[in-house]
């Protein structure tokens, strides 16, 4: 799997779990594991030079409320 495949897998990830947690609240099973998941994905990205791995920033974004 290809590092923007893995970061584009990352960002429905990472939506699904903030659209959970938005509906479910942090105590449910289900954002645990989308958490879980998201996180397993953005590892699978290696770091570059600056300490970061690919598309961080729109990878946080995903995660947060849409405001």
């Amino acid at each position: 799997m290809g590092v923007q495949s893995t970061h584009a897998d990352s960002l429905v990830l990472g939506s699904a779990f903030q659209q959970a947690y938005s509906n479910l609240g942090p105590n449910d099973s289900l954002v645990n594991e989308l958490l879980d998941g998201y996180k397993q994905k953005r590892r699978e990205l290696k770091k570059g030079l600056d300490g970061r791995r690919y598309g961080a920033y729109n990878a946080y974004r995903s995660t947060r409320p849409i405001s």
